[in-house]
């Protein structure tokens, strides 16, 4: 059954009857909701394919991520604004094809296959990983484009963007530690970029007594195993500032196998505000990153770019936010 065999059964032009089934507000609420019954009922179905074929619209956006953030020495906080993104597109009847790019050896061919065989109609890339040379390729084959938490430092004027200020993140990573000597906080991170801003951020806030021990990767076991082999000199600290929430539960858990009583002996916090965080015990004090406002950015800009077909370019900046918890409660509170 097509459109118009369809609209005769309603008693509706194949036009009030396309409009109703795509929710559009030019039809009336009472007129949409019996056209859209009837095609429950009848398991009525436009076709997609010849809907993009009419309007030049897949309603598909292209979420693109780094490879390094989802395998196992990754942050889960990337899957998580990946499924708020998805959630979000929900609300503009959009739908997304999830891929990867790897910032090492990047192959180009692959990450602008999406667009070149015209399976999307806009391409959302998160991370710090993206390179201006990944800009200016996928800049050939579309102007809709949205970076995702870039690295501030590649030029991305050209393109839409939602930063996150990490160097805000750490500033309120050291208000949770703030009533501890500097030369008794610890800050646990690794060799990436976003991790050395909130780093930056944290020591402008407290000084440059504090001591910044570079881990191999941002792993639990290696968080584990490592704060493990500090147990000589551990002591001497009274406060850890871990940049991602997996290394900060790596080194919780350590300390209480040493021993230590969290919250009270010593004061952790992580970053991202990760689900895990809620469920460790003690319940982790972290950075929450605003993946939430993050996604609903990202559907309301796509929306323009795709559905309502403007040209623009628009720059938003959003800051994490202080979740406190158990890990320094006790000794925020003495």
């Amino acid at each position: 059954m097509n459109i118009r065999e369809f609209a005769k059964i309603t008693g509706c032009s194949h036009t009030t009857v396309s409009r109703a089934l795509n929710d559009s507000p030019l039809v009336k609420q009472s007129t949409k909701d019996e056209i859209q019954r009837q095609a429950k009922a009848l398991g009525f179905i436009i076709d997609a394919n010849a809907k993009s074929l009419a309007t030049g619209i897949r309603n598909t956006i292209g979420i693109l991520y780094p490879y390094s953030n989802l395998r196992k020495i990754g942050s889960l906080y990337t899957s998580e604004v990946i499924e708020s993104i998805r959630m979000s597109f929900n609300e503009y009847h959009l739908d997304a094809i999830i891929s990867g790019y790897d910032s090492i050896g990047e192959n180009l061919h692959s990450l602008t296959r999406l667009i070149r065989e015209k399976k999307v109609d806009a391409i959302v890339v998160l991370g710090y990983e993206v390179t201006d040379i990944v800009i200016d390729e996928l800049s050939k084959f579309t102007k809709n484009i949205l970076l995702v938490n870039p690295d501030p430092t590649v030029p991305f004027d050209r393109c839409s963007a939602i930063v996150i200020d990490n160097r805000a993140g750490g500033e309120l990573a050291y208000t949770a530690l703030k009533d501890i000597a500097s030369e008794e906080l610890l800050i646990i991170s690794h060799d990436r970029p976003q991790y050395t801003d909130r780093v930056k951020g944290f020591i402008d806030s407290a000084s440059n007594n504090v001591r910044v021990v570079q881990f191999p990767d941002v792993s639990y076991e290696t968080s584990y195993t490592s704060t493990l082999a500090m147990k000589d000199e551990i002591s001497s600290y009274k406060g850890i500032f871990a940049v991602t929430d997996i290394m900060a539960l790596g080194a919780m858990n350590a300390l209480q196998d040493m021993g230590y009583q969290i919250g009270k002996d010593i004061s952790i916090v992580g970053y991202d505000d990760i689900e895990w965080t809620r469920y460790s015990r003690p319940n982790l004090t972290t950075i929450r990153q605003p993946r939430t406002l993050v996604a609903k950015n990202v559907a309301q800009i796509i929306q323009k770019m795709v559905l309502e077909k403007k040209e623009f370019v628009e720059h938003i900046q959003l800051s994490p936010t202080l979740v406190k918890r158990q890990s320094t409660y006790e000794r925020e509170s003495n």
